[in-house]
């Protein structure tokens, strides 16, 4: 009986000591992730926005895959990072099929919630202030009549909120899983051919979820 509760005893160790056996390490880390993204609101696939006698498709994007990349500090529980993120998305505008890319930079806070666990859930609110989407040959210029791609500025107030979870896999690699909703708007398009920026009468709205799947190396 003692020799069994003594071996109850050990594995309860084990199972505590596992857990937190994987201190982290404070400083500066490198995040390289997978990304999934979507873009959603008010671009409909239905519309067009009429400029200075040039159109601008408001295409219906499917949600996308591509990568990311981010660098920060870690100082105990608390993440700080700056963050780049592209991704390529099928677009449809009124019959017409296409493709799209999505790039997002964005400012990141990240709350763990668990000192030295090996497993952390965590909170995130971030700023996004540049996230343009290219719209290939989204936009038609009458007064050159040729095809240009559509590029939507967003507001610089754009941001994220969100968590997820984090594992330890050595004291300075991590494993991270993060699903944030991003609120986003647009307020302004331009051609890739001109890059004259027209503002837009009214925002449109591009909510949507961001998923990643990455590796943290702290440096």
């Amino acid at each position: 009986m003692l020799k069994k509760y003594h071996t109850i005893c050990s594995i309860v160790v084990l199972i505590i000591s596992s857990s937190y056996a994987q201190k982290k390490e404070n400083g500066f880390y490198l995040d390289v992730h997978l990304a999934y993204n979507s873009v959603g609101s008010d671009f409909n696939g239905e519309s067009a926005l009429i400029a200075l006698d040039d159109a601008f498709a408001v295409p219906n994007f499917e949600a996308g895959i591509g990568f990311g990349l981010s660098v920060g500090i870690r100082y105990e529980e608390l993440y700080v990072e700056l963050a780049f993120q592209r991704t390529e998305h099928n677009y449809t505008w009124v019959g017409i099929k296409g493709d799209a890319t999505h790039s997002i930079w964005s400012m990141n806070l990240r709350k763990l919630f668990f000192k030295d666990s090996s497993v952390q859930p965590f909170f995130q609110l971030g700023w996004m202030p540049v996230m343009p989407i290219r719209v290939n040959d989204g936009a038609f210029l009458s007064s050159e009549n040729i095809i240009s791609d559509a590029i939507f500025i967003g507001d610089i107030a754009n941001f994220n909120v969100g968590g997820g979870i984090e594992f330890s896999i050595k004291p300075k690699i991590s494993a991270r899983l993060n699903v944030v909703y991003k609120k986003a708007r647009y307020k302004s398009v331009e051609s890739s051919e001109e890059n004259v920026p027209i503002k837009l009468e009214e925002d449109i709205n591009a909510n949507g979820t961001n998923m990643t799947l990455g590796i943290v190396f702290v440096l």
